[in-house]
């Protein structure tokens, strides 16, 4: 899924985990609504960056979509 959308000309972030057993990844569709991509159980996800409140470094703070809007994963912050 996460080629498909990146082939189509998504932008997505890079895929992340919370515990080395889930994966999320997100990204905007054109209407600028924020999706998130979660996996439950991913084997890959054993070798995905943790995120920073998980005691990883990985953060999260990229613009996605056309539309100028920004995620910040961390902070559970939405801004345009």
């Amino acid at each position: 899924m996460v080629s498909w959308l990146r082939q189509n000309g998504v932008t997505t972030s890079e895929p992340w985990t919370r515990d080395g057993v889930k994966g999320l990844l997100y990204f905007r569709d054109p209407a600028g609504n924020l999706f998130e991509m979660y996996c439950r159980k991913l084997n890959d996800a054993a070798t995905f960056a943790r995120g920073i409140k998980q005691g990883g470094s990985y953060t999260l703070d990229i613009a996605i979509g056309a539309m100028g809007h920004y995620f910040v994963a961390d902070k559970d912050d939405c801004r345009h």
